[in-house]
């Protein structure tokens, strides 16, 4: 969607375990309200669009799911969760800051770099390069 920006996060609705999004006209500056809500996000996200009207968006999920990504359409606004194999982080894990994405168009991946992760009492940062090839997903 050109000239839209997607903003993640809000008000929690406690009841559905679901976080809105809103969508904002740049032309206009004309706020919206959601079309449908996000799954339940207890930290922090990063988001990478693509050229093919797709946002992936990447952690604040609970410690028991964390090697998953949303996939979200921006036409429709409808969204998939897509487990993600070369995860960096493990049952337990958190980004406190999640990493940040940059898409490759020329092949087809979301490169991740940088963040910081919680386990429990203890916090890293993450000195590493890792993609995911939305090939795949």
């Amino acid at each position: 969607m050109q000239n839209t920006a997607f903003v993640f996060g809000g008000t929690y609705n406690k009841t559905a375990h679901t976080f809105p999004h809103i969508t904002i006209d740049l032309a206009t500056l004309k706020t919206s309200d959601p079309e449908s809500y996000l799954p339940d996000f207890e930290g922090y996200t990063s988001a990478v669009a693509t050229d093919r009207d797709e946002i992936y968006i990447l952690g604040g999920y609970s410690r028991t799911q964390v090697d998953v990504v949303i996939r979200m359409n921006a036409s429709t606004q409808s969204y998939s969760l897509h487990q993600i194999e070369n995860f960096p982080l493990t049952p337990g894990e958190d980004f406190i800051i999640p990493p940040t994405g940059v898409y490759i168009q020329k092949l087809n991946r979301i490169y991740y770099f940088g963040g910081c992760v919680f386990n429990f009492f203890v916090i890293s940062i993450l000195d590493l390069i890792w993609y995911v090839d939305l090939a795949d997903i």
